[in-house]
């Protein structure tokens, strides 16, 4: 996670709570480079007996390296906002939530600026 990243990340994760600290993560206790060298090796090592030209690989595995790590340091987030063991909550329902919420961004995403309400 690069210095400009990691500020982003912790300007939001506290922005709206107050109860948070200043600074959830640090670059001493998140070292993304060798997380990064370790996803680009284990892409590689998987794509390697594929098809795939090795431009689009050598794209891929900083890309998912990047996904990873925003996924980790949002969930992080998420459980310093909301507190509790997340194996306590009913997670079949809350995926089920997320789902919903995800077809209405992408369906969003699909009329924003056309002026199409819905498809029949």
């Amino acid at each position: 996670m690069t210095d400009e990243t990691l500020n982003q990340y912790n300007a939001e994760a506290t922005a709206n709570n107050p109860e948070l600290p200043d600074t959830i993560l640090t670059s001493d206790i998140n070292p993304y480079a060798e997380f990064e060298a370790a996803v680009i090796k284990r892409v590689k090592s998987h794509f390697e007996t594929t098809d795939m030209p090795a431009d689009f690989i050598d794209r891929f595995g900083p890309a998912f390296s990047q996904f990873m790590d925003n996924m980790l340091a949002k969930f992080t987030r998420g459980q310093i906002e909301h507190g509790g063991d997340i194996r306590d909550r009913d997670l079949m329902r809350e995926a089920g939530q997320e789902i919903i919420d995800l077809t209405m961004y992408y369906i969003a995403n699909q009329v924003k600026g056309t002026g199409i309400i819905c498809y029949v």
